[in-house]
């Protein structure tokens, strides 16, 4: 994908009080911009675009926002063409990541957001890692309804400016991430990308029938297989030793780059995993869906949540409860880290002659190396 394909946007809305529309937009390729007052006219220009450029990126910060203004005019683009915009959501939890609009001559337009490139940044915040400073918006500073009606909208008025540096701040931001190579529609995508490359050239060494590292140590699993194994999946929590009424501030801290550390030193797990029915060797690494008990050791406190609400219903407990003691048998799926864990802080109970299931890893330390460094 070429730079000069990538630009930034920026919408501009007003509202009454009980309906919303666009005031303004604008297209910018980091020097100028293209600017108009609605939908129609938007993808009128964004379309134009991809005839002279064939694949055209534009990024909005904060796309979420922008796109409950444009979703009107991205229907009528679609509908009227007659099936020769075909339109492709990419969602995560509801959060628009991107928006693909193939055209069937080859041409393609992609909606991205940069908030996805660089999260938790602010317009203002990008324009100022670019050297390019924020406006401040034409004749209001709380944006009430009806703000707008002051606006000149009138070519070459003042009252564009405000959006256009936007758009431009975006654009250029955009540009610099593209220019350098970080192409994907988000930061972990970039990030991944980053670790293909790095990890996962050939070194001479046969490390599988086609001699690529990183298809042989992060091959791509069957869906089944992938739904299986992530059940095993929990996020991190943070548990505080410290157990009631704590008078006066509290101070927490959370040790991000723990991750690191973890994936430079410790074994961590690669390939296929081979599947057994009984339970493993102490040394090995796994993922397993077997028949547990549990009670809390005494003097630690509670911290196991069950990740599935049946679990929950089994034990009469509202779902997210801490699990003091379980009174029933549970069929979990965990990792062996995981495990490790649980027998720390609990006495844990297995029946083992209830069926089990393990998927039984390789393990190497050190070939995630190259990336972490």
């Amino acid at each position: 994908m070429r730079v000069e394909s990538v630009y930034g946007a920026d919408t501009e809305t007003d509202n009454d009080g009980e309906r919303a529309w666009i005031v303004q937009w604008a297209i910018s390729t980091g020097d100028s911009e293209y600017v108009g007052t609605d939908q129609e006219s938007f993808f009128k220009k964004a379309v134009e675009l991809t005839k002279y450029k064939g694949t055209v990126v534009l990024y909005f910060h904060n796309l979420k926002y922008d796109l409950e203004f444009l979703k009107g005019g991205l229907a009528e683009l679609v509908y009227s063409s007659g099936g020769e915009w075909k339109p492709k959501f990419i969602l995560r939890n509801g959060d628009p990541i991107k928006v693909r609009l193939d055209n069937q001559d080859g041409r393609s337009l992609e909606i991205r957001d940069s908030l996805k490139k660089i999260p938790g940044s602010s317009v203002r915040s990008l324009g100022r890692m670019i050297g390019l400073e924020k406006l401040d918006p034409p004749g209001t500073e709380t944006f009430e309804p009806g703000w707008s009606k002051r606006l000149d909208l009138s070519e070459g008025s003042e009252d564009w400016e405000y959006v256009k540096r936007d758009a431009r701040i975006v654009a250029r931001a955009m540009r610099q991430l593209h220019r350098e190579g970080f192409n994907r529609a988000t930061l972990s995508g970039d990030a991944w990308a980053c670790a293909k490359v790095m990890v996962g050239t050939s070194d001479g060494q046969d490390h599988g029938p086609d001699k690529w590292k990183w298809k042989y140590m992060m091959p791509c699993l069957s869906p089944e297989l992938d739904a299986a194994l992530r059940r095993g999946y929990w996020g991190g929590i943070n548990i505080s030793a410290n157990q009631g009424f704590n008078q006066g501030y509290i101070t927490h801290e959370d040790i991000h780059n723990s991750y690191g550390a973890v994936m430079r030193w410790d074994p961590m797990p690669y390939g296929r995993p081979a599947v057994i029915h009984e339970w493993p060797k102490d040394y090995s690494w796994w993922i397993g869906t077997f028949r547990l008990k549990f009670r809390l050791k005494d003097g630690l406190i509670p911290w196991y949540q069950f990740k599935n609400a049946v679990d929950c219903m089994a034990e009469m407990l509202p779902f997210g409860s801490l699990i003091t003691e379980t009174e029933v048998w549970h069929d979990l799926t965990m990792t062996s880290t995981d495990l490790a864990v649980l027998c720390d802080w609990y006495d844990v109970l297995i029946d083992d002659t209830a069926p089990m299931t393990f998927w039984i890893f390789n393990t190497m330390s050190g070939f995630l190396n190259p990336y972490i460094d």
